[in-house]
């Protein structure tokens, strides 16, 4: 099993960027949730999508 089996991600974004994530692991009924700032998980994205070119793509 890989990590991303062991649980069910839905990030869900309205039309004004404000971002909220749920999260449960898999073999659990409990549902977790976290409210981001407008555009924050693709600034996360984009600079994980950085760091991984410079450490994995690049050499």
């Amino acid at each position: 099993m890989s990590s991303f089996e062991q649980f069910d991600l839905l990030l869900i974004k309205d039309d004004l960027g404000r971002e909220r994530l749920l999260w449960k692991a898999a073999d659990s009924a409990l549902i977790h949730e976290f409210t981001f700032e407008p555009n924050e998980m693709e600034v996360v994205a984009g600079q994980f999508c950085e760091q991984f070119e410079k450490l994995y793509v690049s050499n």
